[in-house]
């Protein structure tokens, strides 16, 4: 990670108050800050701590190598209220070597520790309460504490500070510590030791004073004093028990004649700078392992955050502060965080298979929830890394349980969607039928059968081709068919059940083709009943002329039957007239005859005799073929013979 700036290079406020007495709470910038930590690396925190005004800040620019890493000024207003944090990360490495803004940054190894710097408000502007409520979260979680002191040893004041920590020990339940310290290391640092003196004699007047336990003098002690000299060792013992190690360092001036200005980079002396090392490397030998917090190790720039904001909540709340239940309170929000990311993190995953209108077969479904969760549960794994196994269950099967209901929207929808597709390929279906039954409609029918089989077929097999593509167009994605939802959809129909469900169609065009042949027969038997009725018609015309010439040639017939009648009335007539003149003068001649010699009688040859006329007989004519007198017909001519009268 090397030196890691996420941020600007000034620090940022990690912890405030609004006031004396308000509550405690941590910044979202400085989580903002700390989240560029990864989640398993190592956290160690260096919180320095002391009286306003005393160059903290000056000295954490130093020790950094970073001179812009908190705002030092020689203001006699303090630079820092609350908790400032520096919004720049270094590695292990790094910090060692005291690595600048033009030092060349070096990744730490994974285990290696990142580097975070704290610089807490100074004491003694505001009540004790308020400084051991500060100082509390930043005690517990920071691996090196470092007790900045500018001025000459004096172990009333000095141990009077002090017990700021001692009391926030004090605030802490050591039940189930497990015997683990519940602070880290603690760096008593002594200020500006004159040049005159020796910082590391310095350093053992301050242990003595500061560190080892006082006893009671031979002589009579007064109550007062015996009381306050217990109550210096009762620190003492809260500080020994309270830290994993104590260390006294001591520092000349940064310069000669500082006074209360700070001094500038150039001017500061190797002395000093080479205390500054010194310190570096104490501090560099207790950041090598992590710090941890109720037995667990400080990992991760967010649980670090959470640690201390939980840390606030609980000194807010509360005279004491349990480490185990701030963790519990953490890993049990951290679980119900990740809870409810891995439930979006669900929906997300499956809206992205699923879209607004794509529907899938119920296998893929399954396959596609189940997808979900896993990959749900995994992220859930990942954010609960760390937190203990009771915790991380009990959310996990809550998180298990809330994925039912949704995984259950998901399905009716699926249900809906494919209900939806089937009516609409229903409504397909029905339009193909519709559309075969339009076109038979239009067919030229009657036709032979065969035309009709093969019209029929071309109808089916265009129409069910248009349907399959349609039906498969519905579901395909990513050029792909879903033949399993295919096969689920009740009218995605194949061919053979695409012909079975016009099979009425068929029928029924077949009946129509068979009526229209019947009714074309019996047209051409009309047609040629009416051509022969048009040729009865001729023949009976020509019939009915040829009865109207016999008709016309009977009256003429008949009309010269009358006129021969007529005539043979006037011949008869005149036969007779004839006949009677004929007897008469045969009548005559015989009368004269018998008055002649009977010799000229005889003499003389007679004529052939016939009846008379007027003796019971007329001469009548009658027609070809018609009974005669004395039997037989009369020629075709027809002819006149005697009838009796």
């Amino acid at each position: 990670m090397g030196r890691q700036r996420l941020g600007a290079s000034t620090a940022i406020k990690w912890v405030l108050a609004d006031n004396e007495a308000g509550p405690l709470r941590a910044t979202e910038g400085a989580g903002d800050v700390l989240a560029g930590v990864p989640q398993d690396q190592p956290l160690n925190i260096v919180t320095i701590v002391g009286n306003a005004r005393k160059g903290k800040s000056f000295l954490m620019n130093q020790l950094t190598g970073h001179d812009g890493m908190f705002r030092a000024s020689a203001n006699t207003e303090p630079c820092t209220a609350g908790a400032d944090l520096s919004s720049i990360v270094m590695s292990l490495t790094d910090f060692r070597r005291g690595s600048g803004s033009s030092s060349k940054a070096s990744g730490p190894s994974p285990s290696e520790p990142a580097i975070v710097f704290v610089d807490m408000e100074g004491q003694g502007d505001k009540s004790t309460d308020h400084d051991v409520r500060l100082a509390t979260p930043f005690l517990l979680v920071s691996k090196v504490v470092i007790y900045n002191w500018m001025s000459l040893p004096n172990k009333h004041r000095m141990l009077e500070e002090l017990e700021v920590m001692v009391q926030a020990a004090d605030k802490v339940s050591t039940q189930n510590n497990k015997g683990e310290r519940d602070f880290g290391h603690l760096i008593i640092l002594m200020r500006d030791v004159g040049r005159a003196e020796s910082e590391s004699d310095r350093a053992e007047e301050v242990r003595r004073l500061v560190l080892d336990s006082e006893q009671a003098g031979a002589g009579r002690t007064k109550l007062a004093d015996r009381r306050a000299m217990d109550e210096r060792n009762t620190i003492r013992d809260g500080l020994r028990e309270g830290f994993a190690s104590i260390t006294i360092h001591a520092m000349p001036r940064p310069h000669p004649d500082c006074g209360d200005r700070v001094v500038a980079k150039a001017e500061i002396d190797s002395k000093f700078n080479v205390s500054v090392d010194q310190l570096r490397d104490i501090i560099a030998g207790h950041l090598g392992t992590p710090h941890t917090f109720a037995g667990k190790k400080i990992a991760g720039g967010t649980h670090t955050h959470e640690i201390v904001d939980g840390l606030c909540a609980a000194v807010n709340s509360t005279e004491d502060v349990s480490p185990p239940s701030v963790l519990e309170a953490i890993y049990i929000r951290r679980a119900a965080q990740a809870v409810a990311d891995a439930l979006v993190t669900f929906d997300e995953t499956l809206t992205s298979v699923f879209g607004d209108n794509l529907v899938l077969s119920t296998q893929d479904i399954k396959s596609a929830i189940e997808g979900a969760r896993v990959y749900s549960f995994e992220e859930f794994g990942d954010a609960t890394k760390g937190i203990s196994d009771d915790i991380a269950q009990a959310h996990r099967t809550a998180l298990e349980k809330q994925m039912l209901p949704k995984a259950e929207v998901v399905l009716r929808n699926q249900e809906e969607k494919r209900r939806e597709l089937d009516n609409k390929l229903e409504a397909m279906v029905h339009e193909a039928k519709a559309s075969i039954s339009k076109k038979v409609g239009e067919l030229d029918i009657p036709m032979e059968d065969a035309a009709l089989v093969k019209k029929w077929d071309e109808l089916v097999n265009s129409h069910f081709e248009d349907l399959e593509n349609d039906t498969k167009k519905m579901v395909t994605l990513d050029d792909t068919i879903d033949e399993d939802l295919l096969a689920e959809l009740k009218w995605s129909v194949s061919e053979a059940k695409f012909k079975e469900l016009i099979e009425g169609i068929h029928e029924h065009v077949q009946e129509l083709n068979r009526m229209a042949i019947e009714g074309k027969n019996n047209a051409l038997a009309k047609e040629q009943a009416e051509e022969k009725a048009k040729e009865f018609a001729g023949k009976a015309e020509a019939l009915s002329q040829d009865v109207a010439k016999a008709n016309k040639r009977a009256e003429q017939a008949r009309e010269a039957a009358a006129q021969a009648t007529e005539q043979a009335k006037r011949d008869a007539a005149a036969q007779i007239y004839q006949a009677q003149m004929t007897a008469a003068m045969q009548m005559q001649s015989a009368h004269q005859s018998s008055c002649m010699p009977e010799a000229q009688s005889k003499g003389t040859t007679r004529s052939r005799s016939r009846p008379a006329a007027g003796k019971g007989r007329v001469r009548t004519f009658y027609k070809g073929g018609q009974f005669i007198p004395g039997g037989g017909h009369a020629p075709k001519g027809g002819g006149y013979y005697w009838k009796k009268v």
